[in-house]
């Protein structure tokens, strides 16, 4: 691709996102982009007569800014012939006309990991109608969901119509289908609620979409609104069409989980902590050696990406990079997952109060232990809590698991149960030794 074509290219994004041809000043600054030169080159060269903080600050500031939102990807002067080069579909004007509609994705331009859950994602849109993402605050199904959609859309043509959709403010049934619609240009029919929903399903049926739903745990929580949610997201689900469908959450309820042993086209994943390696690209992406304390960190911030990121960009901003300054590491992660946690813990619809006692039962039988067995925990809950039986102590196990509050690891022996020193604390700061906050159960 040379410049020329790229130019056209930019030219017609701008007069489908801005209704207007590309400014003098505008291709000074893709100029400047291209041959990878200061701008006051690109202005000298075009003989054109503005400043170069006009070119760099407005003109060059905005055709980026509407590149990025276009491609749903960051696009800067630096990236931006990189990132024309590696994708040579634009020449073709069916697919450069294609736009992902709706919110904007996250930047993932520090995306890491994760490329056998990006591979699962991508095969999934050829034989799954939906695909249910979760895992704990942080754990990135937002960050992979956009790194997925943003992938399968540079691919040649594969849907009709991209959408992502940000529903964490939780807009009523009647809002989502009336987006979706108006997104799609699709007819809304009727003004029942119902014929709308078949409307979106006939018009998913006939065309080909990729759409992405973010953050619907707020529409799963149990109430009358809740079961209409469930209603329209078990009909995505069971009736037939050509279309897939992402959903990502902290956690879904079981019955939308169990359609895949139901052999429904469905799939769920379930993202855990990063992987060893990918953390060690993650802390030298911000300039800082990986070592054997950094491998005891990764362990304390349980792999989870945003919080590792929150951590590494405090240590690099106020310490330069200097990671052995941090003497109470732990702290440091606590501090900076406080707001995750609070945010989990608060939702009775994720934790519960049966929970919270297996819990704090874990941390009191041995703060110092980074093990307990499960035998163990359970004799001891039981004999302290007559009212609660084996299979309620099981289950809720498997439910903090599914949130990767802890780990279950079974041997020929036994099974145990494993969790981190900054779980461990925030249980201790905010149940044990604050008993104000201890559910009534457990007094």
């Amino acid at each position: 691709m040379n410049f020329t074509q790229a130019a056209k290219i930019v030219n017609s994004i701008s007069m489908q996102e801005k209704g207007r041809k590309q400014t003098e000043a505008e291709i000074i600054a893709l100029k400047a982009a291209w041959d990878k030169i200061d701008y006051a080159l690109a202005i000298k060269n075009s003989k054109a007569n503005y400043s170069e903080n006009y070119i760099r600050s407005d003109a060059g500031r905005k055709l980026w800014l509407m590149l990025s939102g276009h491609f749903g990807e960051k696009i800067t002067k630096m990236s931006l012939r990189r990132y024309f080069e590696r994708h040579p579909e634009l020449l073709d004007p069916e697919k450069r006309n294609l736009k992902i509609l709706g919110g904007c994705p996250p930047d993932i331009e520090n995306f890491v990991g994760r490329q056998s859950e990006l591979e699962d994602l991508k095969q999934w849109t050829s034989t799954a109608q939906s695909v249910c993402i979760d895992g704990i605050a942080g754990i990135g199904k937002t960050c992979l969901a956009a790194k997925a959609i943003s992938a399968i859309f540079h691919q040649p043509s594969q849907f009709e119509h991209y959408i992502w959709l940000p529903v964490h403010y939780k807009p009523s049934l009647s809002e989502l289908l009336d987006c979706l619609m108006e997104h799609l240009g699709a007819d809304k029919g009727e003004k029942t609620q119902q014929s709308r929903s078949s409307a979106l399903i006939q018009f998913l049926q006939r065309h080909r979409c990729l759409i992405v739903l973010d953050e619907v745990d707020s529409m799963l929580q149990t109430n009358q609104e809740t079961s209409e949610y469930e209603v329209f997201f078990r009909r995505l689900i069971e009736e037939k069409h050509q279309s897939c469908v992402w959903l990502t959450a902290n956690c879904f309820p079981e019955g939308l989980s169990n359609y895949k042993n139901m052999g429904f086209p469905f799939e769920s994943l379930h993202l855990g902590p990063l992987q060893p390696n990918e953390v060690q690209k993650l802390v030298e992406s911000h300039g800082i050696t990986f070592d054997a304390e950094w491998e005891k960190m990764v362990h304390t911030c349980m792999g989870n990406p945003l919080l590792l990121h929150s951590v590494l960009r405090k240590i690099s901003k106020v310490l330069g990079g200097q990671a052995e300054l941090v003497h109470q590491k732990t702290s440091l992660a606590l501090n900076e997952f406080e707001y995750l946690l609070n945010k989990l813990f608060t939702n009775a619809t994720d934790i519960k109060d049966l929970e919270i006692i297996v819990l704090c039962k874990i941390v009191s039988i041995d703060r110092t232990q980074s093990d307990i067995s499960l035998l163990a925990l359970t004799e001891s809950i039981l004999e302290n809590h007559p009212g609660i039986s084996e299979l309620d102590v099981f289950n809720s196990l498997e439910r903090l698991q599914n949130h990767n509050l802890l780990s279950l690891v079974t041997d020929e022996e036994s099974t145990k149960i494993l969790m981190v020193d900054i779980i461990k604390k925030y249980i201790s700061r905010n149940y044990i030794n604050n008993g104000q906050n201890e559910p009534s159960l457990l007094t």
